[in-house]
């Protein structure tokens, strides 16, 4: 072809004319198809990129999620820690303190029955002191009766005294 496609084309015959006509609408719808093909490409691509900004977006916030929890559990975590530790820590000063309770406890179990025994041996002799609390009462109360029958003599030996005198 030269450089007026029409000029050459109008000395062509009818037939020769069609077939450079159908070739050149075929270029051309290939043309348009490779430009649409290209459109839709670069919208495809487009709207990958868009879809592909959302997605990051996206996992840029569950990533910032991700790192805080992540945070929050490191934090609670060594706050467990802590808390376990300081735990044993206070099981060790308890389990510390057991040996000499016990001890302490097997020496008041020991005072326990020392008092006991005590106990026992004070209330019999109470229970002595009140027998014989009660022998010497009725020992007062029978020299009671024996002072006042001789104080009682005495008078009447006085009566007969002062009769002789006079």
């Amino acid at each position: 072809m030269g450089e007026n496609p029409l000029e050459e084309r109008m000395g062509q015959s009818l037939g020769d004319f069609l077939a450079d006509s159908f070739a050149f609408v075929s270029q051309a719808r290939l043309r348009a198809q490779d430009e649409l093909e290209a459109k839709v490409r670069e919208e495809m691509k487009a709207k990958a990129k868009e879809e592909l900004a959302r997605q990051a977006q996206a996992f840029s916030h569950c990533e910032t999620a991700l790192t805080q929890e992540q945070s929050c559990l490191r934090q609670s975590e060594k706050d467990l820690k802590k808390r376990f530790f300081d735990k044993g820590q206070a099981y060790i000063d308890l389990e510390s303190k057991v040996p000499p309770l016990r001890t302490k406890a097997v020496e008041l179990e020991g005072k326990a029955k020392a008092t006991k025994a005590k106990m026992a041996k004070l209330e019999e002799r109470a229970t002595d002191r009140e027998v014989h609390l009660g022998r010497v009462e009725a020992e007062l109360t029978q020299q009671a009766k024996a002072f006042k029958k001789t104080e009682a003599k005495p008078i009447e030996d006085t009566a007969g005294f002062e009769d002789a005198l006079a």
